[in-house]
C-alpha cells in the first residue's frame, strides 16, 4: 500500500475510533501520531498539504481535541492519563447541568417576579379598615398607583418588589416618598415592605430606631471618607425594665398603655364568655409592635367599652394626654424633615441621570459619521 493509500486507511480508521460508542482514545492517538509522521516525511521529501491542513481535511475532530488524544498516546501510563480526562469530562457536564438548572431557576424567578403581591387576609386584617390601596394585586386597566390621586383617609401602601423597576425609577423609594407626602396631608398612612432578617430581628426585639442619614465612613488605612456613603440606620436596644405606662411613652412616638394589663380579667366583672374572649384579644392585638399612638389608644378606649366601664390604674391616662399629643407632633416634624430629604435627594439623583444622559448624547453628535459607500 502506498502512503496515500495508507493515509486515506488511516483517516477512516481514527473517524471510526472517534466515533466509537466506546470511544478508543489512546488508539485513536496512536494512529494520529501514524499520520503526522507520513505527512511530515512527504512534506520534507517532495512537499504537500501542512499536518493542519490534513487535519482539517480528513479528520472529523477540532484541533485541540487532535492535540490532546496525541498528548494521550505518548503518555508511558495511557490507561491512567485516560481515566483522568474522563474524570474532568464528568466533573465539566457536572458543572454545565448545574449551571443549566440555575438558568431555568433564574427564569422561572423572573417570570413569577412581581406575582405574590396578595397579603393574606390574617396579616391584613392587623390594620383594620383600609381606605385606599394604591398597589393591588389585580389593578384596572391603565391604572398606576403612583400616579394617581390618593383620597383622604387610611392608605396601605404595599409595593411589589420588581427589579426592572427599580432601575426606572419606580421601585420602593418611589413609593415611601409617595406615602410619605401622603401622611403629610394629615392621612394615616400602612407601608409593608420585606427587609432583611437582621433588621425584622432587631425590630422584633424591640430596637429604638435612629436615622443617621448617609454616614460618610472612613478608610481604616487612608482616613478618607467614603465617596459613595450609605443611608445608614442606629438600632438601640435598651435593657429592659418593670413597664409602667410613662416607661411606655418612647422618645420615638410609640406608646404601650396596655403593656400592664393582664389578659385575665377580675372574676367581679361578671363579664360573658363572648365578651373576655373580646377584650383579651383587644389586648393581644394591642401588644403588636406596628401600633401607632392613635391605635394604641383605640384599643384602650375598646377596652373601656367591653368591660363596662372597668379600667385597673395602670391605663389612667388622662395625666398623660399632653405628652402623647407632643409625642404625635414631634414624630410628624421628624416625617416631614425626613420627606424632605429623601424628596431631595430623588431629585439629585434624577438630575445627574439626565446630566448624564446629556453628555452621552454631545458626544454622539461629536463623533465624526461615517463615510457611505
Amino acid at each position: 500500500m502506498n502512503q496515500r493509500g495508507a493515509l486515506i486507511d488511516l483517516a477512516k480508521r481514527i473517524n471510526d475510533g472517534f466515533n466509537a460508542v466506546d470511544s478508543k482514545r489512546v488508539e485513536v492517538g496512536r494512529l494520529l501520531l501514524q499520520a503526522r509522521e507520513i505527512i511530515d516525511a512527504e512534506r520534507s521529501s517532495h512537499g504537500g498539504p501542512t499536518w493542519e491542513q490534513w487535519c482539517a481535511k480528513n479528520v472529523e475532530r477540532s484541533q485541540p481535541d487532535i492535540r490532546k488524544v496525541m498528548a494521550l498516546a505518548r503518555n508511558a501510563n495511557a490507561a491512567a492519563a485516560q481515566q483522568a480526562e474522563r474524570g474532568k469530562a464528568r466533573e465539566r457536564m457536572r458543572r454545565l447541568r448545574a449551571a443549566a438548572a440555575d438558568d431555568r431557576a433564574n427564569v422561572r424567578a423572573l417570570r413569577d417576579e412581581g406575582m405574590y403581591v396578595k397579603l393574606p387576609p390574617d396579616v391584613r386584617a392587623h390594620y383594620g379598615h383600609i381606605d385606599f390601596d394604591p398597589a393591588p394585586a389585580f389593578p384596572e386597566p391603565g391604572f398606576d398607583g403612583l400616579e394617581v390621586e390618593w383620597p383622604d383617609g387610611t392608605v396601605l401602601v404595599h409595593p411589589p418588589y420588581v427589579a426592572r423597576h427599580e432601575l426606572k425609577g419606580r421601585g420602593t423609594k418611589a413609593w415611601v416618598v409617595r406615602a410619605l407626602d401622603h401622611h403629610k396631608k394629615g392621612n394615616k398612612v400602612i407601608v409593608i415592605l420585606s427587609v432583611h432578617e437582621p433588621i425584622y430581628m432587631l425590630l422584633e426585639a424591640g430596637a429604638k430606631i435612629v436615622p443617621e442619614g448617609r454616614v460618610r465612613c472612613l478608610h481604616k488605612i487612608t482616613d478618607e471618607p467614603d465617596p459613595h456613603p450609605p443611608v445608614t440606620v442606629g438600632f438601640v436596644l435598651e435593657p429592659k425594665q418593670e413597664s409602667t405606662l410613662a416607661a411606655a411613652a418612647n422618645d420615638d412616638g410609640r406608646i404601650d398603655p396596655l403593656a400592664k394589663v393582664s389578659p385575665e380579667l377580675p372574676p367581679k366583672l361578671n363579664l360573658s364568655n363572648e365578651k373576655k374572649v373580646k377584650a383579651r384579644s383587644v389586648v393581644e392585638r394591642a401588644m403588636h409592635p406596628g401600633n401607632t399612638v392613635a391605635d394604641l389608644l383605640s384599643y384602650v378606649r375598646a377596652y373601656h367599652r367591653i368591660t363596662g366601664g372597668w379600667m385597673p390604674s395602670e391605663l389612667d391616662i388622662g395625666s398623660f394626654a399632653v405628652q402623647i399629643e407632643q409625642l404625635k407632633a414631634d414624630k410628624a416634624a421628624a416625617l416631614a424633615d425626613s420627606a424632605k430629604a429623601i424628596k431631595l435627594d430623588m431629585e439629585n439623583r434624577q438630575l445627574k441621570t439626565r446630566i448624564r444622559q446629556l453628555e452621552f448624547e454631545l458626544a454622539s453628535l461629536k463623533r465624526p459619521r461615517r463615510k457611505e459607500r
